[in-house]
């Protein structure tokens, strides 16, 4: 039996390199870790089975569709909603990761949870008029820890970076 805590990862709507992250994950001491992609995950977390994992991961990007040199967007089925919502309000723990920024823009409850929101087009943020976000790929730049934090404990006052910026 493992006695470590259970990890939920959800994943889908962008390309990544699937055999990195998943070092990365088995790296995590103390976590076993499960990963779902969607449409798999949204329908897994609408049917409550959420509920057995003890923290969240989302590196998703959900609720668009790229065609025609145009993007769609679409909110989540209720239940998946739903399953989210109760999920947080019960006290488990989530981490939303690079593109989940992006995600479910039809949702703006998603953007409230995130903590922030990606816009591909220009388009309104709590009622108010905003540019679409951009970004640039591939920058080089120095990270700074500006508090103490058990998210950054450990890590140098500052250190290099490359990484997209929005």
């Amino acid at each position: 039996d493992f006695a470590g805590r259970r990890l939920l990862v959800v994943t889908g709507g962008h390309p990544f390199d699937a055999q990195a992250f998943a070092a990365l994950l088995d790296s995590l001491d103390g976590w076993r870790w499960t990963r779902w992609n969607h449409p798999e995950a949204a329908a897994r977390l609408s049917a409550n089975e959420g509920a057995a994992f003890d923290a969240l991961l989302f590196y998703d990007m959900a609720g668009y569709r790229f065609a025609d040199g145009g993007v769609t967007t679409r909110a989540p089925a209720p239940g998946y909603a739903r399953a989210i919502e109760t999920l947080l309000e019960s006290g488990t723990g989530a981490v939303f990761l690079h593109h989940a920024l992006a995600g479910w823009a039809a949702w703006p409850r998603w953007a409230e949870l995130v903590g922030g929101r990606f816009l591909y087009a220009p388009d309104a943020v709590r009622g108010e008029p905003r540019p679409d976000s951009g970004y640039a790929a591939d920058v080089r730049y120095v990270a700074e820890v500006l508090a103490e934090h058990p998210v950054t404990a450990g890590l140098p006052p500052a250190f290099e970076l490359v990484d997209e910026l929005y």
